[in-house]
């Protein structure tokens, strides 16, 4: 197993025109990235596709989620798309590469999820598994000055890190091959992310709004470029990892 770090990533986002290039925007950016890196594969299939911004344009891709308006612009976005549920779905054909983005951590049943996914796939076909790491950096400061923390997203089940996410992978015949750590958070990152984008930032509701133009998009390239150098010196507590493992083959 070898663990690395996405390196040569896009200063912009890869084929993707978004309002936001924040960290929302960064963030498409680098698994698309790491998905191209290590597709080997044309036939995929997206679980969770949501608007296909992450998948869109890497190949045969078909999209599944439950969501119809997002699936309208799937498929303006070129995708083949099935409303189901993400554990149930209704296809018996098999993919070479499934793609399971910021899904994982959502659901009531994770191990049906990824069961799911390994029935779908061909011998020895890929999948690429991203969620938020849950020991970053600002979760690693709560715990060391906190007696109780939370999770920032009420719609977060669960949460995983390197140990249980590859363990869970293992559970369900999957042989993993690379681990990818990105992103890198610090008090008042959001903060600074905003203003260097000349965004708004309220601290009534810890949110930010980032309203980027051309000429703000290699200011926010560097913010991101500095959050992949710490991400790599600190990599056990970035904000996000993505496992790409394999099915179990003859």
């Amino acid at each position: 197993m070898k663990v690395v770090l996405p390196e040569d990533l896009p200063n912009r986002l890869d084929g993707i025109e978004l309002d936001m290039q924040d960290g929302f925007g960064a963030k498409q950016s680098i698994k698309r990235t790491i998905i191209k890196k290590n597709l080997k594969g044309k036939k995929i299939l997206d679980i969770g596709c949501g608007e296909g911004e992450v998948s869109m344009g890497l190949g045969d891709i078909t999209g599944v989620d439950v969501s119809e308006p997002r699936l309208k612009i799937a498929r303006e976005n070129g995708l083949k798309t099935v409303k189901a549920d993400v554990c149930k779905i209704p296809l018996n054909e098999q993919f070479d590469a499934v793609i399971v983005a910021d899904l994982i951590e959502h659901m009531q049943r994770p191990y049906d999820l990824l069961m799911e996914a390994n029935r779908l796939l061909k011998p020895k076909g890929q999948i690429f598994l991203e969620t938020p790491n849950a020991l970053n950096f600002m979760r690693f400061l709560q715990l060391l000055f906190r007696e109780k923390t939370r999770e920032e997203s009420p719609n977060h089940l669960f949460l995983f890190d390197r140990i249980s996410l590859t363990e869970m992978l293992l559970r369900t015949d999957f042989v993993i091959d690379k681990i990818y750590y990105y992103g890198f958070t610090f008090p008042g990152w959001r903060f600074l992310t905003a203003r260097l984008g000349k965004g708004k930032y309220s601290n009534k509701t810890k949110k930010y709004k980032v309203k980027t133009r051309n000429k703000n998009l290699d200011k926010l390239s560097l913010i991101s470029k500095v959050g992949w150098v710490l991400g790599r010196l600190f990599k056990p507590f970035a904000y996000s990892l993505l496992i790409v493992a394999h099915k179990k083959g003859d």
